[in-house]
């Protein structure tokens, strides 16, 4: 009708209260993310400025770590029978908890592949394969035990460590390579983690991979940008620092001039209490079996050194600090081994007795983070090997 209003309805536009918290939090949590990134941001630029010297020492640690991965490979390639291997013709420094070491390689003779230089020359009369303690990490060249050695036997020795190294990818190496060196002797040098390291090169044989290194990469970062973050985040890897050390059993040491960080690792621990029941035992068995056949092959001698870890070697200060030890067998692990090769007629040398009994006269023998000799671990081993090899007719006395 005319002069009616018709009834309009208006939307109500007020906004319900959850709404309004809803909006209220995700705002919230935006300004936390926010404020959470740029701290990171300010902490990675505060971390790349500041001078080395001041990180802290688990920084410094790891990043050494980390710059040393990346160097590592330019230093090796992958490779499909040996899981990878040292470049040719390679010489840089590379840095170690003692400092950034010269370390050089050469192909002798092989255009595919390089060993660590270590001054000797061709031709050689004895080789020497195993992993980081055969390639002397963390030393120069005239530190190693294998230089030292031959020098004071007037033996000139090559070494074909390459750290990281299985049993079982010593073997291929020496199947490989050996023949060319026409060697009368081939030393290997074997190091409890050679368990696990077996178990790791027998699966990455099976599966379709070409560069071991990269293979192990994957398989242990818990997620696909990891490796990313550890090699360009200096925020990550403090944390990983940290982490890396609430998770495992270390000790610092000091007293009576020894300075030595312990570890007790899983690893370790099941290998000094039951080696036997290991996986990678009888990997180990198969790995050297093959090269006693090898070596045969070559017309060669075979003798095996067994490298003991810091904790083994300081036993009785990892006794103090680990009550799990006190009735443990020291040598549980050197006698299964020694017992094995005894049996096959395989000579052997065991460098363990020797270190314990300088250490026990307070000579720190390794580096105090690093599980790998200072210059005086490698003159000890050189001296101990030198009088088992002498011994067993394998060198001539000097």
């Amino acid at each position: 009708m005319i002069g009616e209003t018709t009834p309009v309805q208006v939307a109500d536009h007020t906004v319900p209260a959850t709404t309004k918290k809803s909006v209220t939090h995700r705002a919230r949590i935006g300004l936390v993310l926010l404020a959470t990134v740029i701290s990171l941001l300010g902490l990675e630029a505060i971390l790349a400025v500041m001078p080395y010297s001041l990180l802290p020492a688990s920084v410094r640690t790891i990043n050494t770590f980390y710059t040393r991965r990346g160097q590592w490979h330019e230093m090796t390639t992958g490779d499909g029978y040996l899981g990878f291997k040292l470049r040719p013709n390679v010489d840089l420094r590379f840095p170690f908890e003692g400092g950034a070491i010269p370390i050089r390689t050469s192909g002798y003779g092989h255009a595919d592949i390089g060993f660590r230089d270590i001054g000797t020359q061709a031709p050689f009369q004895a080789i020497v394969v195993g992993d980081s303690y055969t390639f002397c990490d963390e030393v120069v060249a005239e530190d190693c035990w294998v230089r030292r050695l031959s020098d004071a036997t007037h033996v000139s020795m090559a070494t074909l460590g390459v750290s990281g190294y299985s049993n079982l990818a010593e073997a291929r190496m020496l199947k490989r390579y050996g023949p060319s060196f026409h060697a009368p002797l081939v030393i290997v040098g074997i190091y409890p983690n050679d368990f696990s390291d077996n178990v790791n090169f027998d699966n990455w044989s099976k599966d379709n991979s070409d560069d071991l290194t990269l293979w192990l990469m994957r398989k242990r970062a818990w997620h696909p940008v990891a490796p990313w973050l550890e090699q360009h985040s200096g925020v990550y890897r403090l944390m990983g620092a940290a982490l890396h050390t609430r998770t495992r059993g270390i000790t610092r040491h000091r007293e009576d001039g020894l300075n030595l960080v312990l570890r007790f690792d899983d690893w370790w621990m099941k290998a000094v209490k039951a080696p036997e029941r290991q996986p990678g035992w009888p990997l180990m068995k198969s790995a050297l079996l093959d090269m006693r056949q090898t070596a045969e092959g070559m017309g060669a001698k075979l003798a095996v050194v067994i490298f003991p870890t810091k904790e083994q070697a300081y036993f009785d200060l990892a006794r103090r600090y680990v009550p799990t030890l006190e009735a443990a067998d020291a040598d549980r692990l050197s006698h299964l081994v020694t017992g094995f090769l005894k049996e096959q007629n395989i000579y052997s040398c065991d460098v363990t007795g020797d270190l314990r009994e300088q250490g026990s006269r307070g000579r720190q023998l390794y580096y105090t983070v690093s599980g790998h000799f200072n210059a005086e671990g490698n003159a000890v081993s050189a001296a101990s090997v030198q009088r088992c090899l002498t011994a067993g007719g394998l060198l001539r006395a000097s």
